[in-house]
């Protein structure tokens, strides 16, 4: 009996398991018949009808489907065959690699590139192919070959790409040197540098860029003679030295800051500000002095980056007769924050006209606000009414409420300018207690310009008094409900 219950329970089991693979093979049949019909649905000559068999096909990528896909690439209608570059993204699947490369001469933009990503994330499996695509006769197929490579970054299309930069077509050469960038590999060094004699700019700056990428042995020398001799390149070379941030080329970067040409003093500028050398401070100081604007920018930002060892050269730069450096000085050595610099600061406040008094004294502000307004507010009371107009215009841009009272005696200096800075400047702080001397201002004065600032200030302090209000009210509400 006991073994019969046994046979029996077998028997059960493999009524069971029949049972279950009866299933599953009924189940594979009828994913078979679903599979063929989206395969017969390409062929379909309704558009809309082969973008879904496009989709559900995409979801079950056997190779048969891979295949069919392929083909179906060939499609006359360019949003059938986006759909299906996107679907072979999708799937990716190596079997995929020639069809996607005869993509590449799609007439639709979008199929290109749906085709050369789909290349890409293939990766290694379509290199060979992707090469072989560099010698294709249409230069689309070519260029765009070079930008899937670009991609892959793989070192085995090193050579054939260094080849591509004599492509007859400047995309071909486009292309090249900037996968030869992606890649980083030195071997390309030679060519790169080759290139920079290229008739097309835009080929020249990617090979520029590249060069900075790959930093062959050869590239510092190429990019310094290139400065040296030819006169496109000198700016695009000296932003190349800058990329490689290497010390050893910060001595000719000073030298650059003094070119004739003012983009590449720029270039220059930019470049010590990237490699951050205080061997640089003293020239960046004095680049400050540039009669270009951009020139002085990009100096001011490099000695603000470096901090502290720029600040004895751009204290030295205070004391220049060049107002333009001196202003560029106050301004960098109020960013960097160091309080060496306040005295000589205060000094040059006192002494220099309106512009750089302005700066310096901003400058003061921002590495110690209340030292700064105690000097303003001692300038305020200065017989030199250029120096008081100055203070007064200063402690509204400060905006300490410190500078309140002062600001309101100064509505009654007996230059017209100094009075209307005050009455500015009070607008600036906003304190309620300009409102009542303000409005005295408007009963009393006849000066357009000194009324119209003490209007506007008026508002100014009604707003903020509103503003307070305001959120006063708020607070007390929410707590209430707290």
């Amino acid at each position: 009996m006991q073994f019969r219950g046994i046979g029996l329970r077998l028997e059960t089991w493999l009524i069971f398991i029949i049972l279950i693979m009866s299933a599953l093979f009924v189940q594979g049949q009828n994913e078979d018949l679903v599979i063929n019909k989206y395969i017969k649905a390409l062929d379909d000559k309704d558009i809309k009808v082969k973008r879904e068999a496009i989709v559900a096909l995409s979801k079950t990528p056997n190779s048969e489907v891979v295949d069919h896909l392929n083909k179906a690439l060939e499609d006359p209608d360019k949003s059938v065959r986006i759909e299906i570059a996107k679907a072979l993204f999708k799937i990716n699947n190596t079997r995929s690699v020639e069809a996607l490369i005869q993509a590449l001469n799609d007439n639709n933009a979008d199929v290109r590139e749906w085709a050369i990503l789909a290349l890409a994330r293939l990766g290694k499996p379509s290199v060979h192919s992707l090469i072989d695509a560099l010698n294709d006769n249409h230069s689309i197929v070519r260029w765009e070959s070079a930008a899937a490579l670009g991609i892959i970054k793989s070192s085995d299309s090193v050579e054939p790409l260094t080849l591509a930069l004599n492509d007859n077509n400047s995309d071909g050469r486009y292309w090249a040197a900037i996968a030869l960038g992606a890649v980083q590999d030195d071997r390309a060094t030679h060519s790169l540098i080759a290139a920079l004699s290229d008739d097309n700019i835009s080929i020249r700056d990617k090979a520029l860029w590249a060069l900075t990428k790959v930093q062959g042995n050869e590239t510092v020398n190429s990019l310094t003679q290139a400065i040296e001799e030819k006169n496109n390149l000198r700016i695009g070379a000296t932003w190349a030295l800058g990329e490689i941030n290497d010390t050893k080329l910060v001595d000719l970067l000073i030298k650059l800051l003094r070119d004739n040409n003012s983009m590449v003093r720029v270039e220059a500028a930019t470049a010590l500000g990237k490699i951050n050398d205080e061997n640089a401070a003293e020239p960046l100081a004095y680049a400050l002095g540039d009669h270009e604007t951009k020139v002085r920018e990009e100096a001011r930002k490099a000695v603000i980056k470096m901090g502290r060892p720029a600040i004895d050269p751009l204290i030295k730069a205070l004391y220049k007769n060049d107002n333009i450096t001196r202003i560029e000085a106050s301004e960098a050595l109020g960013e960097i924050g160091d309080p060496m610099a306040i005295e000589p600061l205060k000094q040059i406040f006192s002494e220099s006209d309106s512009e750089v008094r302005r700066k310096s004294a901003i400058a003061i502000a921002q590495i110690d606000e209340p030292r700064a307004v105690e000097i303003l507010m001692q300038a305020i009371e200065e017989n030199n009414s250029g120096l008081r107009r100055d203070a007064a215009y200063s402690l509204g841009e400060i905006g300490n409420d410190r500078a309140v009272e002062p600001l309101i005696v100064a509505l009654e200096d007996e230059n017209i300018e100094v009075q209307r800075d005050a009455a500015w400047a009070l607008g600036e702080i906003g304190d309620e207690r300009a409102e009542k001397p303000l409005i005295q201002v408007l009963l009393k004065s006849s000066d357009n310009i000194l009324k119209t600032n003490a209007s506007k200030a008026i508002t100014n302090i009604k707003d903020n008094q509103t503003n307070e209000t305001g959120f006063i009210a708020s607070f007390e509400r929410r707590r209430a409900v707290i």
